[in-house]
């Protein structure tokens, strides 16, 4: 029933006449070679150059950058092998995320069946075509791939868990929770990429220094890290954190300059501003006893300034369609934000070594996992979330 079901289905790369073709080898070349074969193949298309999404990934596939990427694994081992296969589930909020997790399973050496999220279709199907195309001279690995869409189907989402070696899912606190639930092999190698909040640490000192250039290209990166996919990400910043012995006045520079890119790159709807409107009286009606103040830059950018966020929990704090939440602080060690789980990113600007070790020194940073120039929250790596996923989707043989 299943294998009918899912054979329907748009999305379904056929192993031909059922055959079991064999893992390839971890980071190998034959890997490479055919992920950058994909990134010609992609930004050759007329499609990629009219979808910012297409465009990134495909440039970030480029051989050059995935070898700076795998550059840390010199010390595979030839008796390191793939666990098998691997089920994904990928975010639904971020269209190529089911591209990227992909990426994952077919560097560890993995088979591979990723779920297609409904707003990742149109995606998929561009996707697909490119495979299909590949498929000839790469045969080994697009036949270990398999791209399948279903509506939501407990048991059918069930049998892939059950078949596969090792899963990997992205989605919400609620959607982990359910899908932890999910039967599975007793000794599954689970990798589980729930809610995350990320924060900007700038100082404010260096900022003033900037030439209005300068002042652009951060604020250029800043965008980048943010509008470009609404705050979704869960790399996209949501509290912005200036040090410094300046004024938070001065701060003026940074979002002016900020909104005139705003005004260039980024269309806000009707929708987006109600929500956005919706979201900052609701956290203002439930902390009412706070008194914070509110900073709107022509409904671009919303700005609620805090002198402090310790009563608020981290995981329910909504931004998107451009609010942020703005504190000021003298240095790194008075930074005080909700001690929690649920951190991902610190991007900064302006911050010198001693700074960024003083970061580890803070008990209410030392929760982050990735601490990255602003600009750069979206380069997605090898070891994600805190996770080495190379080696935790690969085994050593023991051989003696």
């Amino acid at each position: 029933m299943y294998k009918k079901k899912i054979i329907d289905e748009p999305f379904y790369f056929l192993k031909k006449k059922n055959k079991t073709k064999s893992l390839t080898n971890i980071l190998s070349n034959e890997c490479l070679d055919f992920l950058d074969t994909l990134s010609k193949e992609m930004i050759a298309s007329k499609e990629t150059k009219k979808n910012f999404d297409f465009f990134s990934f495909a440039m970030w596939l480029r051989k050059k950058n995935l070898r700076n990427i795998i550059s840390e694994y010199k010390n595979i081992k030839k008796n390191q092998i793939p666990i098998g296969q691997l089920f994904h589930i990928p975010s639904s909020n971020i269209p190529m995320s089911f591209a990227y997790t992909l990426v994952i399973g077919i560097l560890s050496g993995n088979k591979n069946i990723i779920r297609i999220p409904e707003k990742s279709i149109e995606y998929a199907k561009k996707l697909s075509k490119i495979l299909i195309k590949l498929r000839k001279n790469f045969p080994n690995i697009v036949n270990n791939n398999t791209l399948v869409y279903y509506k939501k189907d407990k048991k059918l989402t069930e049998f892939f868990s059950l078949e596969s070696d090792g899963r990997i899912f992205w989605g919400n606190d609620e959607t982990i929770f359910d899908l932890k639930k999910l039967d599975s092999r007793p000794n599954s190698r689970d990798v589980f990429f729930n809610d995350k909040t990320s924060i900007s640490i700038i100082n404010l000192d260096e900022v003033l220094y900037l030439s209005r250039n300068k002042i652009k290209k951060l604020c250029k990166n800043f965008f980048n890290d943010t509008y470009l996919f609404d705050q979704n990400a869960c790399t996209s910043p949501k509290i912005i954190i200036w040090i410094g012995n300046k004024n938070i006045k001065n701060t003026n520079i940074f979002w002016k300059e900020l909104n005139e890119i705003i005004k260039k790159n980024y269309s806000l709807t009707d929708f987006m501003a109600t929500d956005k409107f919706f979201i900052t009286s609701t956290f203002l009606g439930k902390n009412i006893k706070q008194n914070y103040k509110v900073k709107n830059i022509k409904n671009n950018i919303n700005i609620i300034q805090c002198k402090k966020l310790n009563e608020v929990k981290i995981k329910n704090l909504i931004s998107r369609w451009g609010l942020f939440y703005e504190m000021k602080c003298n240095n790194i060690k008075n930074i005080k934000i909700p001690i929690s789980k649920n951190y991902q990113t610190i991007s900064y600007f302006g911050l010198n070594k001693k700074q960024k070790d003083e970061i580890f020194l803070n008990d209410s940073l030392k929760n982050f996992n990735r601490i990255v120039p602003i600009g750069n929250t979206m380069n997605f790596q090898l070891t994600w979330d805190g996770y080495d996923l190379i080696n935790y989707l690969t085994k050593k043989i023991e051989v003696r």
